[in-house]
């Protein structure tokens, strides 16, 4: 999980590559989908971070997972952040 990530005593630098990539990726994603309100297809997330489709899906899998919860949706073929009203729910 993204908090896992960012709470890892000893920094990125004690992780393997591909966790470190995957790492990236984590925290990056909804970075991405929160400066692009239009939102991301699979394809552009996977051929930015030059990984897989299925790679960039499991990524989102994980993001939406506990204790992260990121709230991420399709609309579309686009990946977009779900916003919450001002005034709550």
């Amino acid at each position: 999980s993204v908090s896992t990530v960012i709470c890892h005593h000893g920094g990125a630098r004690s992780m393997r590559p591909e966790s470190q990539h995957k790492a990236k990726r984590l925290i990056l994603i909804p970075i991405l989908l929160w400066n692009r309100p239009s939102g991301w297809t699979t394809a552009e997330l996977a051929q930015r971070f030059g990984v897989t489709q299925r790679a960039v899906q499991l990524d989102r899998a994980e993001l939406q997972r506990p204790p992260d919860r990121i709230p991420i949706y399709s609309a579309g073929r686009r990946w977009r952040l779900a916003f919450l009203p001002a005034d709550g729910w």
